[in-house]
């Protein structure tokens, strides 16, 4: 199909956003490029579940469960291809609840939206190795101390929200600058300092 007749496919109301992100990956699919299988990033995401007070999370449904895929963990959004930015922000102006737009199947780990979710504590220095996350939504928790250098280092990564938490100190050195793909950076209400 070409781009312009696909567009008109996804325009019916009565298609679900879940259902249009299924249509949209399922179609790229046969581009047969190949990416890190989400179970390699459970060991990160485990370090983040238990740095950052995980059995107090609003909601932690599934995480740690060695017998369930870090698909079906609660926030951790999976898909079969990466998503498109305009699918991405079409989904988000659809719907009232941002994990609405998180998909529990796949091979591809794209987001982790764990949005007012208690999370406390500092952040791991661990997000280098979630090569393929493009969102990351960390706003509204009780996250402190200083943003992690390895932030800077998520190659796929076009939105991070880590606005209305208790950071402080320096913005990392290039933190929305260099070869990023950044499209979106909130990090207001905390208390940091420096150039962006």
């Amino acid at each position: 199909l070409d781009k312009p007749s696909v567009r008109m496919m996804l325009r019916p109301s009565h298609l679900g956003c879940r259902m249009l992100l299924t249509l949209i990956l399922l179609l790229y699919t046969a581009m047969g490029q190949s990416y890190p299988s989400p179970e390699e990033f459970r060991t990160p995401l485990e370090t983040l579940y238990n740095t950052t007070s995980g059995p107090q999370w609003t909601m932690n449904e599934n995480w740690l469960d060695p017998s369930q895929s870090v698909c079906s963990w609660y926030g951790v959004c999976c898909t079969f291809t990466p998503i498109t930015q305009n699918l991405w922000m079409r989904c988000k102006e659809d719907s009232s609840n941002i994990n609405d737009c998180c998909s529990h199947s796949g091979t591809y780990l794209y987001a982790i939206l764990l949005k007012n979710n208690n999370l406390k504590g500092e952040l791991p220095d661990i997000f280098n190795q979630f090569s393929t996350v493009m969102r990351l939504y960390l706003q509204d928790n009780h996250l402190s101390g200083n943003l992690v250098p390895s932030l800077r280092n998520m190659t796929a990564l076009e939105e991070i929200d880590l606005s209305r938490n208790e950071f402080t100190g320096p913005l990392p050195p290039d933190v929305a600058c260099g070869d990023s793909n950044l499209r979106y950076l909130r990090l207001d209400h905390n208390q940091l300092s420096g150039p962006i």
